[in-house]
């Protein structure tokens, strides 16, 4: 009985090819973007998952006055300032960036974005690393990406390698860690610390 109703289905799609045509077309239409539309929901639900305790990290936000809104942007005197007036706050650090031209000893120059942090950052952020370490305690030192690695030596190791910031400044490379993910709200190629930031304005008379 099951093999006549089959025949039955097959000769009224058959018969009706256009119709037949436009239903499939639809379903698959609608399969795609149910499926496109799970995707993105997950996605956009596994922002920052992969770091260890992120529940208790928070981002600092502005309000100010008389200005449309919250911004991005959290003085840095704040940062030490929240440690000891805001009850709950155990640990803190920075996160800022500039825009700056870097080469390497013998390769042409490409402007990026240099972030400056605290040693602390990797602490609070799971950005595993490929070779090296991520000790950002000399001010000379720099950490890049996989992708940067690739970019500026190519295949040679580049632990150890001197990178040039601002056309004058070098940097050696102490670490090399993992592209951060597409589901990270953290992208970054180059990671000094903050007493870098410094020791580049001292040397620069700023």
């Amino acid at each position: 009985m099951l093999k006549n109703y089959f025949k039955i289905v097959l000769r009224n799609l058959w018969r009706y090819k256009t119709y037949t045509l436009i239903n499939i077309i639809g379903l698959g239409i609608g399969i795609a973007a149910m499926v496109w539309g799970y995707q993105t929901y997950q996605f956009s639900f596994s922002f920052d998952n992969f770091h260890k305790d992120r529940e208790n990290v928070f981002r600092g936000l502005t309000n100010k006055a008389g200005s449309d809104g919250i911004k991005g942007i959290f003085p840095m005197a704040a940062v030490k300032a929240a440690k000891t007036d805001v009850a709950g706050i155990t640990e803190t650090v920075r996160y800022d960036r500039r825009g700056t031209n870097i080469k390497s000893i013998k390769g042409e120059t490409f402007a990026e974005q240099l972030y400056f942090t605290d040693p602390s950052f990797f602490d609070f952020f799971n950005f595993p690393l490929i070779s090296g370490n991520n000790n950002l305690n000399d001010r000379s030192a720099v950490l890049i990406t996989e992708n940067m690695a690739k970019k500026y030596f190519g295949n040679e190791d580049a632990i150890g390698k001197l990178l040039v910031y601002n056309k004058e400044i070098e940097l050696e490379v102490v670490g090399i860690a993992k592209n951060p993910p597409s589901n990270s709200s953290i992208q970054f190629d180059f990671v000094a610390s903050f007493s870098t930031l410094q020791n580049i304005a001292s040397e620069k008379g700023e």
